[in-house]
Formats: structure tokens, C-alpha cells, sequence
């Protein structure tokens, strides 16, 4: 409209203008140059009338938009999201994660599970926040792992932390148990071996030793068996003799009927000393008659451990 207005405008002027220039050229003709600037003057009235200043304003004002204008730019603008840029290390977390949770459970709770195949995946590796989260499954024992940007370790726990208590409750008591029962099996092993060393040293074995009083003479019995695999010269058995409460009385030897022993050759003995009523107690060694004592073992317990 303003346009329409100003072209009017602009229209008039020029017609003003033409009438005044051809007023002043018809001056023969008084009646010509009469009608030409009455519509000279006429086109000035309408010019007037048109308020060409209008134009003139509404140019010089900004423009109002439109309302499309208003929508487009009341209208939200899209942008792109940002990248995240942990993005490739959570996924690449996520490929890893796997492999080092069954790892883990079966070589923390290798009683559960032998080997990662005996570990199986429950809920699949999923990127929580700054961190990877799966759950697997050992057996009927649930557990989750998690990997997260700010530690390179697997943080494994149980699923059910109630169940967990108990399961580990009892593998302690179980370990316990089984660390006793190695104990006494080391122990007995390690009395085994002694004895057996014991026997690698035995050369005579007393198969029987007996001993009485009559009168005021002691009297004693026995017999050995040479089971060091050569002849043993000058044996003899040594005889002493204990109060009840294991106060030494006396002691008395008593020469083997054969000498030399030969191997595997069993020899009696017998001896008499004068007693004493106090003796209670007495306790036999095999010796050379000019040496020392001879690594000697009774029967029964020859039998049993060697």
C-alpha cells in the first residue's frame, strides 16, 4: 500500500510540473495556458491530499516481519548433539569386558568355576554412565563385573551379596578343613618317614625280653634277631633296672648265646643278678661288649612300621 501511495505521489508531481512548463510555452493561446495550470494546480492539490510524506515515513521505520517471519524465528533451533568423547574407549571397555570378567571369576572363585568356559554370560556387557556393567553366571552364582574409565582393574562381586557371604563362609570353612587334614597327613608322613628311617638304622630286633625276681636274684630272658644283613660280633643285652617312680637301681648285662650273630640268625639270652625290692621297672639295650650302644626295636613295633 505504501507503494501504491508514493507512485501517486510521484504521478501528480510530474503532471504539476508539465502543466507549469507548458502554461509558460502557450502564451498565445490564453485559454490552453488557462486549462493546463488549472490541472497543473489540480495535481498539486491531489498530491497534497495523497500525504506523500506517508511513504517517506513508512520507509524510513523498520520493517515489521511477518508472522512467518515470527514463527521461523520463535521456532527452536535443531542442533546436533555432541559427540561424546569417552564414546570409543566405553565401547572398546565393552569388547574387553567379557573375556577379563570370566577370567576373573574362575581364578577367584576357581571352585565355582575351573576355566572362563564354565562361565556364562547372564546380561551382556552394557555402557552404564563412565562405566561397563555385564552379569555372568558360575554354576547357580550370579555375579557382575564392571570396567570403568578410571580403573583398569575388573571390580567383581556377587550378585547377591547374601549368597555370597554364605558361599564364601563355606569354602573358608571347607579351606580350613582341608588345610587340617594336609597338616595330619604331613604329619603322619613326616612320623613315617622318621620311623623309617628309624628302621633303615634298626640291626637288631628283640623279639622277647622277660624278667622276674625270686628271692634276692633277679633273673632275665630273651632273644634278638641280627636284621643288618652282616654278622655282629660280641653282642650282648644290657639289662637296668627302675624304682615305680623311675628312680635307677642297678642295671646287669646279659651275654647272647651266639656269637657271632649271623644275618637273620635269632639269639637267645639270659641273665641273673641279685634283686632289689624296690625294682619296679626295667628297660633292655643290645650293645657290643667293648662298644656302644646298637639301634635296636622290639617286635611289634618292627612289625608294624618296618
Amino acid at each position: 500500500m505504501t507503494i501504491l501511495l508514493a507512485f501517486i505521489w510521484l504521478a501528480c508531481s510530474i503532471m504539476f510540473v508539465v502543466a507549469l512548463v507548458r502554461a509558460f510555452r502557450k502564451k498565445g493561446k490564453k485559454r490552453v495556458v488557462a486549462y493546463w495550470f488549472i490541472g497543473g494546480f489540480a495535481a498539486l492539490i491531489i498530491s497534497t491530499m495523497v500525504d506523500p510524506p506517508v511513504a517517506s515515513e513508512a520507509a524510513s521505520k523498520p520493517a515489521t516481519p511477518s508472522a512467518a517471519a515470527k514463527n521461523a524465528s520463535n521456532a527452536k533451533t535443531t542442533v546436533a548433539p555432541k559427540q561424546d568423547p569417552n564414546a570409543d574407549k566405553l565401547k572398546t571397555l565393552q569388547k574387553l569386558l567379557p573375556d577379563s570378567c570370566k577370567h576373573d571369576v574362575s581364578e577367584r572363585y576357581d571352585y565355582l568355576a575351573a576355566n572362563p568356559e564354565n562361565v556364562f554370560v547372564v546380561v551382556p556387557a552394557t555402557i552404564r554412565g563412565d562405566k561397563v556393567v555385564m552379569q555372568v553366571k558360575a554354576k547357580n552364582v550370579k555375579f557382575t563385573c564392571s570396567l570403568s574409565l578410571r580403573s583398569q582393574d575388573v571390580a567383581l562381586q556377587f550378585s547377591d551379596s547374601a549368597q555370597g557371604k554364605k558361599i564364601e563362609a563355606q569354602h573358608e570353612a571347607a579351606m580350613q578343613q582341608q588345610a587340617a587334614d594336609a597338616q595330619a597327613a604331613a604329619n603322619r608322613q613326616m612320623v613315617a618317614d622318621q620311623i623309617r628311617e628309624t628302621c633303615n638304622n634298626v640291626k637288631v630286633v628283640i623279639d622277647a625280653f622277660n624278667w622276674s625276681m625270686d628271692d634276692d636274684f633277679v633273673h632275665t630272658n630273651g632273644q634278638v634277631t641280627n636284621v643288618s644283613g652282616e654278622s655282629m660280633d660280641s653282642l650282648e643285652a644290657e639289662i637296668s633296672f627302675y624304682t615305680a617312680d623311675g628312680t635307677f637301681v642297678k642295671s646287669d648285662d646279659a651275654f647272647l648265646k651266639y656269637d657271632p650273630v649271623l644275618p637273620n640268625q635269632t639269639s637267645p639270652f639270659e641273665g641273673i643278678t641279685t634283686g632289689n625290692p624296690s625294682m619296679a621297672t626295667a628297660h633292655i639295650r643290645i650293645k657290643e661288649i667293648f662298644g656302644g650302644e646298637i639301634d635296636a626295636m622290639d617286635r611289634a613295633t618292627y612289625n608294624k612300621s618296618c
